[in-house]
């Protein structure tokens, strides 16, 4: 926040686009999506994460940009994961 000059709530909302620009350059995204994944991560020699989490992560990660495979992929985890 401090990086951001963001200290209220509508300062945030006007730095994020900006930030969402900087996360989506391709240098910057598998940085970001490393620090996502790791974040989720509950135990310290954890090496997946559950299926809810993942789905959100995804989403949240990966939604904006790519709405209809990342629905896809989604609905596919939610459905195999029934046959583990």
């Amino acid at each position: 926040m401090k990086a951001l000059r963001a200290d209220t709530v509508s300062k945030l909302r006007k730095a994020l686009p900006e930030l969402e620009k900087e996360v989506k350059r391709p240098s910057n995204f598998e940085d970001f999506y490393s620090y996502s994944f790791c974040y989720c991560l509950t135990e310290e020699k954890q090496k997946s994460i559950d299926i809810e989490s993942i789905c959100q992560l995804l989403d949240l990660v990966l939604g904006s940009h790519f709405r209809a495979q990342v629905d896809y992929f989604i609905e596919y985890l939610k459905v195999g994961c029934y046959y583990c």
